[in-house]
């Protein structure tokens, strides 16, 4: 998963060494505190995502989260997020959805 971290962005360019570590703690060990550390951690510049909108999104609010996401959302949640900037970037003229 860190390959998936390190293509996460802020509004500055590539995530701090701090944000980094954070993100990296909690996909290998999820908790409750770390999650609500990292929750409204900006992943992707555009379009701008936090980490618990990007969770909101592959989950569809489907899934209580109680604590933190599992690894495997967290995941999910990444990947969908680095793609999504990938599209937008290749395409910025097309309509954009924020899901």
């Amino acid at each position: 998963m860190r390959h998936l971290i390190k293509q996460c962005v802020d509004l500055h360019g590539s995530m701090s060494q701090g944000n980094t570590a954070l993100l990296t703690a909690l996909c290998e060990s999820p908790s409750e505190e770390l999650w609500s550390r990292a929750q409204r951690m900006i992943i992707c510049d555009v379009p701008l995502t936090t980490l618990r909108s990007a969770v909101n999104c592959v989950t569809q609010g489907r899934v209580q989260i109680r604590g933190a996401p599992d690894t495997f959302t967290l995941y999910r949640a990444l990947r969908h997020t680095i793609e999504k900037r990938r599209r937008f970037r290749a395409h910025p003229e097309l309509p954009f959805s924020e899901c």
